[in-house]
């Protein structure tokens, strides 16, 4: 697995964002099977590991000492709101979409059962505007890829540091 970490951010370095944001979606699949050998739901597994060590660790990445304390208190508001938004579930779907729809889901909105994604490697922090239905909210979620790839490549990480058996992160790779 460190590998893995170590190529997505070599290719976040080189502004190649689509395969980065791929392999790092993948890092979630690769933790969730080592603490749920059990759970033979994938999206259960990779849900619940996301939520429990990557989306109660996420901040956003602004400079709040520049904003004076008016704004600076709005701009923790409005973070604090969004940042709910981009869970174990909106993740497993981005997973799903990218990984089974490819490059399709890099141009433009697109969307994924009842979420709107658009993605892009700007510099910029995601953001979050829920649009109301009637009978269901469409979230239109905006991911700044470099980003997330951080999040997950940092947990993963940390997950991996603090695991005592290493050698369940070992894969086995069949060379023909």
């Amino acid at each position: 697995m460190l590998k893995i970490i170590e190529v997505i951010q070599d290719a976040n370095a080189k502004n190649c964002p689509l395969p980065a944001l791929a392999l790092a979606l993948t890092l979630p699949d690769i933790c969730s099977q080592i603490e749920y050998p059990n759970e033979k739901n994938v999206g259960y597994r990779y849900r619940n590991w996301y939520n429990n060590h990557v989306h109660k660790h996420e901040e956003f990445h602004c400079t709040l000492n520049t904003l004076n304390s008016y704004d600076k208190l709005n701009a923790i508001h409005e973070m604090e709101t969004m940042l709910h938004k981009f869970n174990g579930y909106a993740c497993y779907k981005l997973r799903c979409l990218l990984l089974h729809q490819g490059d399709a889901a890099m141009t433009g909105e697109i969307k994924y059962d009842n979420l709107y994604f658009n993605i892009h490697s700007g510099e910029e922090t995601r953001t979050v505007s829920p649009t109301k239905q009637p009978d269901q909210p469409i979230e239109h979620l905006s991911i700044n890829s470099k980003l997330l790839c951080d999040y997950l490549c940092t947990y993963a990480k940390k997950y991996y540091d603090e695991h005592p058996n290493k050698e369940l992160f070992q894969k086995k790779i069949l060379h023909g």
